[in-house]
């Protein structure tokens, strides 16, 4: 159980980011992995967090982040990345999982942040992927892989 819980995507990015960032950016990024099986929204993440959407936005940014609405479009496609490689999951039981209007919506948001389809995803790492696109996005590409400093 205890292994189940620590290979989770919200504690896989956890331990990525956590060392690098000030702990309520990366309580943030916690809470919008858990918001995106919740269906929340931007206003919901900040109300969690205890500030308002724009004030979140804002701290986030300052640390190099993505906006709250930006952050939780990644944290639906760090869950996509786990579950793509999932035995017999399809990216269309993906899209639906996370609550995209389309399966098309979901492989446009791929693409847009990505650059790549569900099956390349899939062939190349899944979460490892997208979580190396995400810290590349964030500035943080080049010091972290999966949580282990490359200096």
């Amino acid at each position: 159980m205890r292994a189940a819980l620590m290979s989770g995507t919200a504690s896989v990015v956890a331990r990525a980011v956590t060392s690098h960032l000030p702990s309520r950016e990366s309580m943030a990024i916690r809470m919008a992995l858990e918001g995106v099986q919740r269906a929340w929204s931007t206003e919901d993440l900040a109300a969690r967090l205890g500030v308002t959407r724009p004030h979140l936005s804002v701290r986030l940014k300052s640390v190099g982040l993505p906006s709250a609405g930006h952050l939780l479009i990644w944290a639906k496609l760090l869950h996509a990345g786990r579950w793509l490689t999932d035995p017999g999951r399809s990216a269309e039981s993906v899209s639906r999982q996370l609550d995209y209007s389309s399966g098309a919506a979901f492989r446009r948001a791929l693409r847009t942040y990505l650059g790549a389809t569900p099956t390349e995803v899939k062939e190349k790492g899944g979460l490892r992927l997208v979580l190396g696109r995400f810290l590349d996005a964030c500035g943080l590409g080049d010091s972290v892989v999966l949580g282990r400093s490359v200096a």
